[in-house]
């Protein structure tokens, strides 16, 4: 009898907690890159009881400084941080709170032992490991699961096998069909592999069971067209000579395939301008982390922003480009490393001192230099001045 093993079908009240996770998740990842602190473990409480306090909704989260020390910090529904527990083992808590929290027997770790074994208070984990840790457990779940998953590895191999798909690598990015919901279907399965006979890649999607040729998809070939690569956290704009280019059913989508240094095939989604300029955005594949997803904060940028959003990205980074030129600089690339035009201040330097993202910039300076007798350094100080006075009357923290 074939060895198989049975594929986890989430429940959809799974599905909302991994949701609430993600979200916060990404939020916070958000503000601790610019507090240089990495977060550790998430645990989400539907209810919750601390010092005798009942509390609904809130996480409690493990975050590690950079000389290696833990602190635990407590957030309610909204994000707001309302308990933290410091290196030191200091508490602070938000106003109402501190007498509850203002002696040092409490003992956090216990204290979640004990919700955890109260049913249907703990609802959700997240948790990082250091990278030794990480690869250890990798090891052990590989040497685990690799007769379970022989049979439905070999599977895939022989329907590609069928398909004239050899390699092929599935695609695991959980927002594709967030991206392009006219050609992936939420919950399928979609491989991207190369066919030696045609010389072309193609992407397959699981249909009745069976792994099928995306009908919606043209094979591809190679292309000498050029694309702006976003990165997941719309902190670096890279102009790319994609490998091949895919067209889909929709005009104004193709899918951008990338072979890395050593040969995998990487695929970008790609949102195509009416001037032909391409945005791309990253797609993960099969043995990469969430590191090549989106961010949450990305995604809603420009789902906010909708094509104008992208339309904005282009001509912004022509204009950066054309100064570039003039200054006789010929990298094509925006960074937070590049310096802006005609200043001596780095794009990452302006991000830190603003708090802003890469491409918010990018589109500030190019407004403030569309005006009238504007330099480099007046638009640079400008826009610091600008969120100077924000954070003095507190609209950013």
């Amino acid at each position: 009898m074939e060895n198989q093993t049975e594929r986890h079908e989430y429940s959809q009240d799974e599905r909302r907690i991994l949701e609430i996770l993600a979200t916060f998740e990404n939020e916070l990842n958000y503000k601790l890159q610019e507090e240089k602190r990495e977060l550790k473990s998430i645990k989400y409480y539907e209810e919750a009881e601390l010092k005798n306090i009942k509390f609904k909704n809130i996480f409690i989260t493990i975050q590690k400084n950079e000389n290696g020390n833990l602190s635990y910090h407590i957030y309610d529904k909204d994000g707001k941080e309302i308990i933290t527990i410091g290196t030191d083992g200091k508490i602070k808590t938000i106003p109402g709170l501190e007498d509850y929290f203002k002696d040092s027997h409490f003992n956090i770790e216990n204290e979640m032992k004990i919700n955890d074994k109260e049913p249907g208070r703990l609802r959700g984990i997240s948790e990082k490991m250091d990278k030794e840790e990480m690869q250890n457990e990798l090891r052990e779940q590989k040497e685990n699961e690799n007769q379970a998953n022989l049979g439905i590895e070999e599977s895939i191999i022989e329907q590609g096998n069928e398909l004239g798909l050899n390699p092929i690598r599935k695609i695991t990015d959980t927002t594709l069909s967030e991206k392009i919901p006219e050609i992936f279907e939420p919950g399928k399965d979609n491989y991207i592999g190369f066919s030696k006979e045609e010389n072309k890649y193609a992407i397959a999607t699981e249909k009745n069971g069976r792994m099928n040729r995306n009908e919606h998809i043209e094979q591809a070939i190679p292309t000498m067209k050029t694309i702006l690569s976003i990165d997941e956290k719309g902190e670096k704009i890279e102009r790319k000579v994609p490998h091949a280019l895919m067209k889909t059913d929709k005009s104004n989508k193709e899918i951008a395939l990338i072979i890395d240094e050593y040969g995998y095939i990487d695929i970008e989604t790609v949102d195509v301008m009416p001037n032909a300029e391409r945005i791309a955005r990253r797609v993960r594949t099969d043995g990469e982390d969430s590191t090549g997803e989106q961010s949450y904060s990305s995604r809603r940028e420009e789902n906010v922003g909708g094509t104008e959003y992208n339309r904005k990205i282009a001509r912004n980074v022509k204009n950066i480009e054309n100064a570039q030129q003039e200054a006789g600089v010929n990298d094509n690339d925006i960074t937070e490393d590049d310096y802006i035009p005609g200043t001596k201040k780095t794009w990452g330097e302006l991000m830190n001192e603003t708090g802003e993202s890469l491409t918010k910039l990018v589109e500030r300076y190019n407004e403030e230099m569309a005006k009238e007798n504007s330099t480099s350094e007046d638009t640079v100080k400008r826009i610091e001045e600008d969120y100077g006075m924000l954070k003095t009357h507190g609209r950013i923290k």
